[in-house]
């Protein structure tokens, strides 16, 4: 059985709040709901801000692997990689939900989503 679901996605034009893409401590305050809200255990995390306009960089180390974000706020674009796994049950389905989740708060007006089923 697959019990690994690594989300890899684009999201473009994004129609939400361009300080969501420029402020990093809102941005880990959402991403530790979205990252809490479906019932990962974060451990640790780590953001930047890129001077001059830049946008965010982030990650969070779960206890089911990790959940990375970067953003680029002057092409209201947003890249996340998420990799959820566990030996003991199939966590898709709450994989699933965060990026419906993330996809929500971030409102892209398209988006190209890559799922990669791992057997780890």
């Amino acid at each position: 059985m697959k019990k690994s679901l690594h989300i890899l996605a684009d999201f473009f034009d994004c129609r939400c709040d361009k300080s969501l893409l420029i402020d990093s401590v809102l941005l880990r305050k959402e991403m530790k709901q979205v990252i809490s809200g479906v019932g990962f255990t974060a451990i640790t995390s780590a953001f930047h801000r890129f001077k001059g306009g830049g946008g965010v960089s982030g990650v969070y180390i779960l206890a089911e692997s990790h959940c990375a974000i970067h953003t680029w706020p002057e092409k209201q674009s947003v890249s996340f990689d998420l990799f959820f796994c566990n030996y003991t049950k199939d966590n898709s389905r709450k994989a699933l939900r965060a990026f419906n989740a993330l996809r929500a708060i971030f409102q892209p007006k398209k988006f190209i989503k890559r799922e990669l089923r791992r057997d780890l």
